[in-house]
């Protein structure tokens, strides 16, 4: 399935597609219910590779790879793929911050350089807390990079690189699941490939972290 039409971006079923609805099913009905999801992930992720622009992505991964630090920046469901994407990174030698306390992230970003890399994640991409860092990190002349949904929004305006999601959840929702799962997605593929810059080092940064968490089950 594709959301390419003549080679172009369909904006509207990008925007306004299909939205994350709650299942419609009687409560025996868990078969699908599972179903329902299954198919509203698979969509979601179409989506989200109709919208990836390349040459963005590597920008992206460049900026991320060569900073001094990197900090990161989400609140709510995005601190969750913030956590994520902090584990992954901090196991193969990047040195990153990121802390959901919006004071505390607000004191980090006191430190943050211009040799340094601020990944913003919000997917409205209007989030307050968030683009006021978005906005402290561009005064402070570090390279600001925004993941949230397609369309305008304040995030976009302020960032150096802006990665999209698709547009695909209501503002009322039981909770973050397609945006949360298309982020994940999208920066496992900039780990992915960070990791795939400096393979095999990468690999003993792996096994050493393992090593060491492996004493805590010993």
């Amino acid at each position: 399935m594709s959301y390419l039409k003549n080679g172009q971006l369909n904006s509207d079923e990008l925007k306004t597609g299909d939205e994350y609805e709650v299942p419609k099913v009687s409560e025996s009905q868990l078969e699908d219910i599972i179903e329902k999801n299954k198919i509203n992930l698979i969509k979601s992720i179409e989506k989200l590779y109709a919208l990836m622009d390349i040459s963005l992505i590597e920008e992206a991964i460049d900026a991320i790879d060569n900073a001094r630090k990197i900090y990161l920046f989400g609140v709510g469901a995005s601190g969750i793929v913030c956590y994520d994407i902090n584990y992954k990174l901090s196991r193969i030698g990047k040195d990153v911050v990121f802390n959901n306390d919006i004071h505390l992230q607000l004191v980090n970003l006191n430190f943050i350089k211009k040799e340094d890399a601020c990944v913003c994640i919000s997917y409205s991409g209007n989030t307050k807390e968030t683009v006021l860092v978005a906005e402290i990190a561009k005064r402070a002349g570090a390279k600001t990079i925004g993941i949230c949904c397609f369309g305008k929004n304040e995030l976009s305006k302020i960032c150096d690189i802006t990665l999209r999601v698709p547009h695909d959840e209501r503002e009322l929702r039981l909770g973050a699941i397609s945006s949360r799962n298309t982020t994940l997605t999208l920066l496992d593929m900039i780990y992915l490939a960070i990791s795939h810059r400096h393979y095999p080092e990468v690999l003993e940064d792996i096994e050493a972290t393992r090593d060491l968490i492996k004493k805590l089950r010993d």
